[in-house]
């Protein structure tokens, strides 16, 4: 028997041997070797359904052929299959919608859903107005099927990019991100004191997240009485500004001043309501001032009074817990035992004291451990 030549379409895809589809404008065209047997629209899957079915079931081409193809599941092309086998054609060419058929959620109706959702109504308005079961809308959503996109009104402010742009441009200049760079001349010369505090509106901001915990922070004591304590710094950067990048920086995660060198400077500004942050060597020099003739240990003093004097229901009783903070450096500090690791490694113990709520009072470290009971 003389074999058909397949003169097909160049842009068609392979099912079988001699299966061939095509899509032209919207619709799926077959091939039997090189003739056009059958036609659809693209969205009409009942008829999608039915095609492919018979050509599984007449042996022109396998289940996995329509499944790769067309990216089907193997679930839907059996079952499919199936239907076709015991009812035929007609059990898709019925006009009854039958459970599970698939056919309401067709791309036309996909596209009205997703614009409705853009525009802001909820999915129980929008299956009111098209008709449709609220649990078949709930599920195409859950499902990825249906997109919903939120509109979000813009408001004048910069995005990350454009503030990279902005931040690079100044490198030549000042440096990184200094764009405010009269501020910082002002400073230099010892015409302005201290930097502003002035936020400005902008768009995904790298951490952004930790001002919202502002707020908690000067309520716990950030600020209590430092000025008692500390002196205010000269130059550009304020006292209260490095105290609360360093709290920023717990929040993040962001344990060293080298960790934080790799952050972007004026994304981090932008948490303080600078245009940068400190340089590593300037916040360096800042903590140097802060800790001299111990006066984190008087501010530490000065926080415990204050939470024990906020809470003094909570101070009759309290949790004590000692942990060791390993010590890698050079000087010749005495070994612990170390019950996480089973080994003895050089470190301090640090004796934690708390409320009956578990909320910090003060901490007492030791270079030498007698023991937990010794020291109570």
């Amino acid at each position: 028997m003389q074999p058909i030549i397949p003169l097909i379409p160049h842009c068609s895809s392979k099912i079988s041997e001699m299966l061939h589809v095509s899509n032209e404008n919207g619709s799926w065209i077959y091939f039997h070797g090189g003739l056009a047997i059958f036609s659809h629209k693209e969205d009409d899957i009942r008829m999608f359904r039915m095609i492919t079915s018979s050509f599984i079931n007449e042996g022109n081409c396998k289940n996995k052929d329509i499944e790769k193809v067309f990216n089907v599941s193997k679930s839907s092309v059996t079952r499919n299959l199936k239907k076709y086998q015991e009812r035929g054609s007609k059990g898709f060419l019925s006009s009854k919608a039958t459970r599970g058929s698939g056919t309401v959620l067709l791309p036309t109706v996909i596209k009205k859903i997703e614009k409705l959702l853009y525009d802001g109504y909820i999915p129980s308005e929008i299956a009111r107005d098209l008709n449709i079961n609220i649990s078949t809308l709930k599920k195409g959503i859950s499902s990825g099927r249906i997109k919903k996109i939120v509109k979000v009104d813009k408001i004048d402010g910069t995005n990350k990019s454009e503030r990279s742009v902005m931040d690079a441009q100044e490198a030549n200049n000042m440096g990184v991100a200094c764009t405010r760079s009269n501020d910082r001349i002002f400073a230099a010369f010892g015409l302005l004191r201290l930097a502003e505090t002035r936020f400005e509106s902008c768009y995904d901001v790298t951490n952004g997240g930790v001002l919202t915990a502002l707020p908690a922070l000067s309520l716990n004591g950030l600020y209590h009485k430092i000025d008692q304590v500390f002196e205010e710094f000269t130059g550009y950067y304020s006292m209260i500004q490095v105290l609360t990048l360093l709290a920023f920086m717990s929040l993040s995660r962001i344990k060293s001043v080298e960790k934080l060198g790799q952050q972007p400077p004026g994304e981090v500004g932008k948490l303080l309501g600078l245009d940068r942050m400190p340089g590593v060597k300037c916040l360096r020099d800042k903590l140097s001032e802060l800790s001299e003739d111990e006066r984190g240990t008087q501010w530490g003093d000065l926080l415990s009074k204050k939470w024990m004097e906020d809470n003094p229901d909570l101070s009759g009783a309290l949790y004590i817990d000692g942990h060791v903070r390993l010590y890698g450096g050079k000087e010749p500090i005495p070994k612990q035992y170390v019950s996480r690791e089973r080994l003895c490694l050089r470190g301090m113990m640090d004796f934690w004291v708390n409320d009956m709520l578990g909320q910090p009072f003060f901490v007492v470290r030791k270079d030498i451990n007698p023991g937990m009971i010794s020291d109570l």
